[in-house]
């Protein structure tokens, strides 16, 4: 009997715990959904990122040159 019940348990704590886990994957996909324009890169941040990538190429390679 004790078998019983501990079957009936873990059946429950894993399908509690699979519905939260589909909650928030559901929660978490509205958010990306409604993304804020603010939250965007600007044309600076990204003309400085682009700036970054191009001189890390010359920074990392060593050497005389």
């Amino acid at each position: 009997m004790f078998l019983l019940y501990f079957a009936i348990a873990l059946v429950v704590i894993i399908v509690a715990v699979s519905v939260l886990l589909v909650w928030r994957e559901r929660r978490a996909a509205d958010y990306v959904d409604h993304l804020d324009p603010r939250d965007q890169p600007s044309a600076e941040q990204s003309s400085a990122t682009a700036t970054a990538h191009s001189t890390a190429t010359h920074r990392s390679v060593g050497g005389a040159f």
